[in-house]
């Protein structure tokens, strides 16, 4: 039979079904062989990262060194309060002008000033002759009432050389100097008040506290003067 015939007759061309066979004989007909080795164990899944600041990952002071070492807080609010007491004019100062004056930040220093404000050692005042000002006399305010409003005193109960018990039975060999140093600092912050730290800023004349950072400024400026003068 003729091509034609054949495709005449509804039969597929003799081309497309040759075509196809040699497809089909392409094809690979073997099956897949299997390997015996062990599959390989999945691996464990690991812990998702999680972010954290790196004021987690640095460890803090021990509680045994606080018991001697205010924060840097407790540090701005004395003597903030005592530039205040300083000035003793009775005017409401703004945040942004002490912290200039003391070397301060001063998004810090309002931090700092609002819980003097809550435990009424503070005024506050808003508006245009607004600020803070003492709101007890000097006499009054004591520096323990103070660093208790930015942090907890932590008692000597800590051994200093990392013993499990800080007591007098089983003591370190820094025991006695360590209790008796703690309790003289917990001591000297509950007697001294900020009328005492101005009347001895007053009768030490190289005292620059507590603006020490302009005092600091302005050596520089006064040595780099010198240093910049042409000798005659």
């Amino acid at each position: 039979m003729s091509v034609a015939a054949a495709h005449n007759q509804g039969g597929q061309h003799p081309c497309k079904r040759s075509a196809r066979f040699a497809l089909i004989a392409r094809i690979p007909t073997r099956r897949p062989e299997y390997s015996s080795k062990p599959c390989r164990q999945l691996e464990p899944a690991r812990e998702p990262f999680t972010w954290r600041p790196v004021s987690a990952t640095i460890p803090s002071p021990s509680r045994a060194a606080k018991a001697i070492v205010i924060s840097r807080s407790s540090e701005y609010a004395i003597r903030a309060l005592t530039f205040l007491a300083m000035e003793g004019d009775g005017r409401h100062h703004l945040a942004r002008d002490m912290a200039e004056r003391l070397g301060i930040p001063a998004p810090f220093l309002g931090k700092v000033l609002q819980p003097l404000v809550t435990s009424g050692l503070l005024h506050s005042q808003r508006g245009r002759s607004g600020g803070f000002k003492l709101a007890k006399a000097a006499k009054d305010v004591r520096l323990v009432d103070i660093v208790n409003t930015q942090e907890t005193l932590h008692p000597a109960d800590t051994c200093l050389l990392g013993q499990s018990e800080c007591r007098d039975e089983g003591a370190c060999p820094l025991h006695a100097y360590w209790t008796n140093t703690a309790r003289a600092f917990h001591a000297r912050l509950r007697e001294t008040n900020l009328q005492e730290l101005i009347e001895f800023r007053a009768t030490h004349p190289g005292c620059a506290y507590p603006d020490q950072a302009l005092d600091r400024v302005a050596r520089a400026r006064g040595a780099a003067q010198e240093s910049s003068a042409v000798p005659a």
